[in-house]
């Protein structure tokens, strides 16, 4: 242990200190540094838990927050919300180049085993240069470049309703993946994830929460995802959602961005099947420390190269689509999905249903472009009851040539993935 430590020479106040160590032997010996005349900082709490932490920081009574990187439950999103609340972030490691998983930009990790006079000091100019709180923008931090892949991010999104969002997601999906091109469904439905349902699968482990868990840890990798995914037998793969609409929170916005980035590495098409409702302006910016249930749309969004907007083609179907497009011209600028109309039929949209329903969107939606599905009930219901993607059930189905014909249309446009990813819209902060 350090012998002394060097005073304060200024008349600053004293920085705040929590430590939330769970027990580990490097604490007690820290503290009383801490705790040292005019070291220039101030113990405020030794924290029993990560919650305690987080409760400490929030309440504005610490500046710095040292915390140990093995302890329960830490995930990167805290540590990020921790920065985004312009609380500096200590991490203290047995192997600091491993933890740098956890941490962002202005985090800084040190061995446990360093000596406590240079921690403290540590922790004094880390107290000196506190960053600012972090803004909504750059929440959203990516995933590193190494855990990048090739391939495009689809979120298939959908005003208020069930107007087939799963069926057009798993259809797009299972139509790529019989021409060979390696596929992805991801269910980040925090409402109520159907996509295991209509596949059949009866896993008990929900693929996409414990894909987060892992990105949380720093130790998502494509085999640790690919391990994470049921793979059918036509190589289609499946991140299944979590069992109830009460687990949304583990569905944490750095993790779930981590994991669309790694699933890039794994398929040439990800369809993300989102649950109803666009984001809300009160949402804008994926807040990392008080999400709400549907913000994990938002943060899907953020990641997606491209948004398809499912609506069903009702008159009911329509006018909440008029209402969600409205809405999102608020709470998510530069928004221009693709508009998907499903379920078009003669009983609900007149005698020339495809021709009215382009009407109706030529006045709520001029400018975007527009695929119409028609409906098929019977070959819909066959696949969900045989628990297979709807191409391999009903081949010949109006509604599988028309999934077809889309999924021609979005291969012709990947040309321009690349600069559409880059000028992806920022999100405006909301106060």
């Amino acid at each position: 242990m350090s012998a002394g430590l060097p005073v304060e020479p200024t008349g600053r106040p004293d920085a705040g200190v929590a430590v939330a160590s769970g027990g580990a032997a490097w604490e007690p010996p820290l503290i009383p540094l801490i705790e040292q005349h005019r070291s220039g900082l101030r113990l405020v709490r030794r924290c029993v838990d990560l919650a305690e932490l987080l409760a400490v920081c929030r309440a504005g009574l610490a500046s710095v927050a040292v915390v140990a990187a093995d302890l329960p439950r830490i995930a990167r999103d805290d540590l990020a919300g921790l920065e985004q609340m312009g609380v500096t972030v200590v991490v203290m490691a047995s192997d600091p180049p491993g933890a740098t998983a956890l941490v962002g930009p202005a985090a800084r990790v040190l061995s446990t085993t360093s000596d406590p006079g240079e921690v403290v000091s540590a922790l004094r100019a880390s107290s000196r240069g506190r960053p600012e709180p972090v803004a909504a923008e750059s929440r959203a931090a990516p995933a590193p470049v190494s855990a990048r892949g090739a391939g495009r991010v689809i979120a298939v999104c959908s005003p208020p309703g069930a107007p087939g969002r799963t069926t057009v997601a798993v259809g797009l999906a299972a139509t790529f993946a019989a021409r060979g091109t390696p596929a992805m469904v991801v269910d980040a439905d925090t409402h109520g994830g159907a996509v295991g349902t209509v596949l059949g699968l009866v896993d008990d482990t929900p693929g996409l929460p414990a894909a987060c868990r892992s990105a949380s840890r720093g130790r998502l990798d494509a085999a640790v995802l690919a391990a994470h995914a049921v793979r059918l037998d036509d190589g289609l793969r499946v991140l299944s959602a979590p069992p109830r609409p009460d687990r949304w929170r583990e569905l944490r916005p750095l993790a779930l961005a981590d994991v669309l980035h790694t699933a890039r590495c794994l398929a040439d098409v990800v369809l993300v099947d989102c649950a109803g409702g666009l984001p809300q302006a009160s949402m804008a910016g994926y807040d990392m420390v008080t999400a709400e249930p549907g913000a994990a749309t938002a943060g899907v969004l953020d990641v997606a190269d491209l948004a398809l907007l499912v609506a069903s083609g009702d008159p009911v179907g329509l006018v909440r689509l008029a209402h969600a497009l409205d809405a999102a011209t608020d709470a998510i600028p530069g928004f221009a999905p693709v508009v998907v109309v499903n379920r078009v039929r003669a009983s609900a949209a007149g005698r020339r249903p495809d021709r009215h329903v382009r009407d109706t969107l030529a006045r709520i939606a001029p400018g975007l472009p527009v695929e119409l599905l028609p409906d098929d009930p019977d070959a819909a219901d066959r696949a969900v009851l045989r628990g297979r993607p709807l191409p391999g059930v009903a081949p010949t189905s109006p509604l599988t040539v028309a999934l077809a014909a889309v999924a021609d249309r979005l291969t012709a446009g990947a040309s321009g993935a690349a600069g559409s990813r880059s000028a992806r819209r920022t999100r405006r902060r909301v106060t």
